[in-house]
């Protein structure tokens, strides 16, 4: 489901919950089809392909495969896939160590025996160091308190405290910087990891602390479609317990894509309403750009871009419309340098998720999306950024435009994905095939 009915609708119904909760109980009465479990599962079929990759990508895009794959699966033998990818981003963060904590991942970590002497209140402050351990006199222990609070008085709300105890001195912002955990989701972990790569780098650029929590699963979008509401479950749970520990700390969840955002903050609640790890986590998640975006308007954001001579165009995904946060990758876009952003007004494409994925459904999916079809005859562009992966899917099936993820683009620009550069120029002069990095 896109959630753009609810967003269209003027007395504000959820039709989608509607949807869900009516689809869930005839699942519930009939029991979920071979194909509709197989859309469900694709972290499955994803997984496997990923690892038999040499032989997964030859059979792939095979007429006899793809007949095979319809039949069995549902799966449009005309739908264009992307590619898999052999090394799965998850797994590249694992070998580089991002699913750890450690001092490496979070410049904030402090060690047990000192975390209590983080606190800038002198009050505070005098007790924590009358009850270390580490002070054996009175008297030490009224010097180190006496300097604290001299210090602790000479300073403004924008300087440093020095803490001094057991001999180490330690300077720390009063108003720590944010750390972000990744919620990867499907596509950027499987089909397109430059994505979640582009958004790691840009975040390193800005010295933020990354975290990606190794046993995260898919959102689960897939299930709540089809109505496959206790796989669904299972899907919220296994991220909610991953996820919550992280949140506990003062982590931020960001995604990539709007799906896995409005899975987390809407669907999530929706699911399980009365777990309270639920709702934290659902509270804490926000779209990658707009926290970016929320960055600049803060002050925070670099903005040392190199220029891109180029003219794309921008499709808003109706899950980002859903969110009600505005287009937050298009402002972010506007900030590059000789970047000429153009907005496509189209509607939906008609991918919604899996929905375009299914032999049953690919012929409405390409009806749905005739407006942007049009749209994207459209001669003054040969790019098109959108955040979502299906977006991107059904764009490359209806037109010869190339597609990307903003983040990619920004990335580009700040220097961080320069292999990334030579394709977005050469698209000035001829039309290449669109393509997924591996």
């Amino acid at each position: 489901m896109c959630h753009a009915c609810s967003v269209e609708c003027p007395a504000q119904v959820q039709v989608a919950k509607m949807m869900s909760e009516l689809r869930g109980a005839y699942v519930a009465a009939n029991g979920l089809s071979f194909k509709e479990w197989f859309v469900c599962r694709l972290d499955l079929w994803c997984n496997f392909a990923s690892r038999f990759s040499p032989v997964t990508r030859n059979i792939l895009h095979r007429p006899r495969f793809r007949w095979l794959l319809e039949k069995l699966a549902g799966i449009a033998r005309n739908r264009r896939l992307p590619k898999i990818s052999s090394q799965p981003f998850l797994r590249r963060a694992v070998r580089r160590g991002l699913t750890q904590w450690s001092r490496h991942s979070d410049p904030h970590f402090l060690p047990q025996d000192f975390a209590a002497h983080r606190s800038t209140e002198p009050t505070k402050l005098i007790e924590n160091v009358q009850s270390a351990e580490t002070i054996h006199s009175i008297e030490s222990t009224q010097s180190i308190v006496s300097q604290t609070l001299e210090a602790s008085r000479s300073l403004s709300s924008t300087k440093t405290i020095t803490e001094s105890i057991s001999g180490i001195s330690r300077s720390e912002p009063m108003t720590p910087s944010p750390r972000v955990a990744y919620f990867v989701d499907l596509f950027a972990n499987y089909h397109d990891p430059s994505v979640a790569e582009a958004l790691v780098a840009i975040l390193k650029h800005h010295q933020i602390p990354v975290y990606v929590p190794a046993n995260q699963t898919q959102s689960g979008n897939a299930a709540i479609s089809c109505g496959a509401l206790d796989l669904a479950r299972y899907f919220v749970r296994r991220n909610v317990q991953t996820l919550v520990d992280a949140v506990r700390q003062g982590y931020t969840i960001l995604a990539s894509e709007p799906s896995a955002v409005l899975s987390l903050r809407q669907e999530y609640p929706m699911l399980l309403p009365d777990e309270e790890d639920v709702q934290l986590v659902a509270n804490a998640t926000q779209d990658a750009c707009s926290f970016l975006r929320e960055l600049h308007r803060q002050g925070q954001l670099r903005t040392d871009f190199q220029s891109i001579p180029l003219s794309i165009g921008y499709y808003q995904p109706c899950r980002l419309l859903a969110l009600d946060e505005g287009v937050p990758d298009l402002d972010l876009l506007r900030l590059i340098p000789e970047l000429k952003v153009k907005k496509l007004v189209a509607g939906c494409c008609g991918m919604a998720s899996a929905y375009g994925l299914r032999t049953l459904h690919f012929r409405d999916s390409l009806r749905i999306g005739r407006n942007l079809a049009s749209v994207l005859r459209d001669a003054s562009f040969t790019w098109v950024a959108t955040s979502c992966g299906t977006c991107r899917m059904q764009i490359e099936q209806i037109s010869d435009k190339s597609s990307c993820h903003p983040l990619r683009i920004l990335a580009t620009a700040y220097g961080l994905q320069n292999d990334f550069k030579t394709p977005l120029i050469a698209a000035r002069e001829k039309h290449a095939h669109p393509h997924f990095d591996q």
